[in-house]
């Protein structure tokens, strides 16, 4: 229907130039050939909100007194304060066809001003004729206006237009009209070359100048903003305005708030419509697991929109983000996109914060200085011990070189602060990394280390292994609310979780995986890994319960030996999944974690040590 509407409109204003001439000779232009620029202008604007006609002498008339007054402004000023600054909806198709005429005499009469055009393109995108708006008209007449370089142009300008004002205000400058030819020094900076070109520059101290430079820093983002509506009014494509947003934030080294960008690319994405931001206090703990601001919240829903290359732009801008925030947006890149192992891996090292660890420890130093230490008693004890483990573990035990590397690993994690003694099952989990990062001993180190410190893997070796059984208890309950019959089915047949969960908690999924490539992890494991990573153990919980739920049927038909044996030695062969039945399990594992989060294990867990010390009491 837009186009046929246009193409009615086009129609109507090819044959404006006769219709006016006729017109000219009725009585309706001699009834307005006296009239002030001021009164025609409110005739027109009071026929506009009455939905009359407006007759074509009037536009003639107004069109002619265009030409020849200083009357732009006022138009403007008075169109928006008659409406109040809302949409104006013309139901005459006469008026919508006069109006277009009128801004595009305007246009052509002022030689593309861009003082006139940010009026006109303001007043343009209030005014309606059933779904088309006049900026659409507009930009038909006026095809620059859909260029990048004109919005480029218009941003600077408007740039420049705010820091002459600044300049005026604050520092008592008159404001000049001519300008200096630029010379080809001044061109070669792009900053240099605006802020020369200010009124009164030149005569400003180095003081002045800082402070002028830091208020362009504050005002750039208001300009870019405003850009970025109007861009979206005009139908300007969604890459050039992403590419000229970027240009100017590069440009000025803006250290921009996620949400001030994140909030310009919803403006590009969603045409000028805004999120809904009415949640709850509970609403937003279940939805996040934490209490957000509004700004915090429009990232966040923002994230979805958001292309690999607005992720790199926020992360590259920002120094500094909130870790909370920060971690739910790689959580989200992850899950968005169909990314590269060596961009998942990146987004690994961003979210454990990888180079505070090498900026804190040496990997090469710690090792020289175990080697050059003399071993005591203590130290042969772990030597054997993860001898013994690594020579049970795939690759390990068939390359002697790569057992050395992963004892010295082990070694090194076992010197820093933090890190939790070494327990049996680390050592799956060390081979995991190792291949995953292609046998690179310093990053699987630093990982490694990582995996220690910063997440919640160390909490399970606390007091001997105590929370495991915590662990089981809470999975049990978890279980029995998700998929009642497999609990059933394996609490009558007498399974416990302990005898097939436990490698889920020591290992994180890794226990089952043999030598992999790179680029063919096994697919399961790198999914429960990676959600215990960025979730904590609702990860490992949640990978559970995806896999009870897939392999149900055996769990229902096998009688009570059968299904002790699968549970045990079958279950949790997760290296060999197809791309089919990984396809039904990822499903089923990103539905149950809307479900379920943090929060809600940690509630949990407490309420079943609650119920564990309860029950010890009774017994004492």
């Amino acid at each position: 229907m837009n186009d046929v509407v246009i193409k009615e409109i086009l129609d109507n204003k090819k044959n404006h130039d006769e219709i006016k001439n006729n017109e000219r000779k009725k009585s309706s232009d001699v009834e307005t050939r006296d009239l002030k620029s001021e009164e025609l202008i409110d005739t027109i604007i009071e026929k506009l909100a009455e939905d009359e006609e407006i007759s074509s002498g009037e536009i003639y008339k107004l069109l002619e007194k265009i030409k020849s007054d200083n009357i732009n402004f006022s138009f403007f000023r008075e169109l928006k304060k008659f409406y109040n600054n809302r949409v104006i909806i013309c139901k005459n198709k006469n008026n919508f066809v006069h109006l277009t005429n009128i801004f595009n005499d305007l246009i052509i009469k002022n030689n593309y001003n861009f003082k006139i055009l940010n009026e006109i393109i303001e007043v343009s995108q209030m005014v309606k004729y059933k779904d088309i708006y006049l900026t659409s008209m507009i930009q038909k007449n006026n095809n620059f206006l859909s260029t990048k370089t004109f919005w480029m142009k218009l941003i600077k300008k408007n740039f420049k237009l705010k820091l002459d004002m600044y300049t005026c205000k604050e520092f008592k400058i008159k404001p000049k009209n001519d300008q200096k030819k630029k010379s080809e020094k001044e061109e070669e900076d792009f900053l240099q070359e605006i802020y020369s070109q200010v009124n009164g520059y030149k005569k400003l101290n180095k003081k002045q100048k800082i402070q002028l430079e830091e208020y362009g820093q504050k005002v750039i983002l208001s300009c870019l903003s405003k850009a970025i509506s109007d861009m979206c009014s005009f139908l300007i494509s969604e890459k050039d305005i992403i590419d000229i947003f970027n240009f100017y934030i590069e440009k000025f080294k803006l250290g921009m708030e996620p949400y001030h960008y994140c909030l310009n690319i919803l403006k590009v994405k969603f045409k000028k419509k805004y999120l809904n931001l009415n949640e709850s206090v509970e609403q937003m703990k279940d939805k996040y697991g934490c209490l957000l601001t509004n700004k915090e919240i429009i990232l966040l829903n923002a994230a979805k929109f958001l292309s690999k290359q607005d992720y790199i732009n926020i992360f590259k801008i920002n120094k500094s983000i909130n870790n909370k925030l920060r971690n739910l947006l790689l959580k989200h890149q992850l899950t968005q996109f169909n990314i590269t192992i060596d961009e998942r891996l990146r987004i690994w090292e961003i979210f454990l914060n990888i180079n505070e660890l090498k900026t804190k420890f040496n990997y090469l130093d710690i090792k020289n200085k175990i080697l050059n230490t003399k071993e005591n008693e203590d130290a042969e004890v772990i030597e054997k011990l993860l001898n013994l483990d690594l020579s049970r573990t795939p690759l390990f035990r068939q390359n002697e070189n790569h057992k050395k590397v992963g004892i010295s690993i082990l070694k090194c994690c076992s010197t820093i602060k933090g890190m939790p003694e070494y327990h049996q099952g680390m050592n799956f989990v060390l081979l995991f990394l190792y291949q995953l990062f292609n046998y690179d001993e310093e990053k699987t180190f630093y990982f490694f280390l990582a995996l220690g410190t910063k997440t919640k893997y160390k909490k399970i070796f606390s007091e001997e292994l105590k929370k495991l059984c915590t662990y089981f208890t809470v999975f049990d309950k978890i279980l029995e609310i998700s998929f009642p019959e497999i609990y059933y089915a394996l609490i009558d047949k007498g399974i416990m979780t302990q005898f097939y969960g436990t490698p889920w908690f020591i290992t994180l999924f890794t226990s089952e995986v043999v030598e992999f490539q790179k680029n063919n992890v096994p697919k399961f494991s790198l999914m429960a890994f990676e959600s215990f990573i960025f979730d904590g153990w609702i990860g490992i919980f949640i990978a559970g319960l995806t896999l009870c739920y897939f392999n149900r049927d055996k769990i229902m038909s096998y009688d009570e030996n059968g299904l002790m044996k699968f549970m045990i030695t079958e279950l949790n062969d997760v290296t060999h999944i197809n791309e089919k039945d990984f396809q039904i399990m990822h499903t089923k594992f990103l539905s149950l974690s809307e479900k379920y989060n943090e929060r809600f294990i940690e509630n949990l867990m407490e309420i079943c040590e609650f119920e564990e010390k309860k029950s010890y009491m009774n017994n004492i």
